[in-house]
């Protein structure tokens, strides 16, 4: 859940939900970032134009379960070029 308040304006601090699954969320696109060819060229793309390593990370998190997402809905196993860029 985003910690905003009244006239906070910026960064958001995140909290509370579930930690275990925040946590492989966050290990996820880490090592994704550094072994699977998609995610890494997305990673660096974003890391190449300017954006904090930490929302670089998040883009990919989301990026990986937009992936996964599709794979489970069509009943895909992993290819390396996926139509998702």
């Amino acid at each position: 859940m985003n910690q905003s308040s009244g006239t906070m304006r910026g960064r958001r601090a995140v909290s509370r939900g579930r930690d275990r699954v925040r946590a492989v969320l966050n290990m996820a696109p880490l090592l994704a970032s550094r072994h699977n060819p998609v995610i890494r060229r997305f990673h660096q793309r974003l890391l190449a134009a300017g954006k904090p390593k930490k929302l670089a990370l998040t883009a990919s998190m989301r990026k990986l379960l937009t992936i996964l997402n599709g794979m489970v809905k069509s009943s895909q196993h992993w290819s390396p070029s996926p139509r998702i860029s």
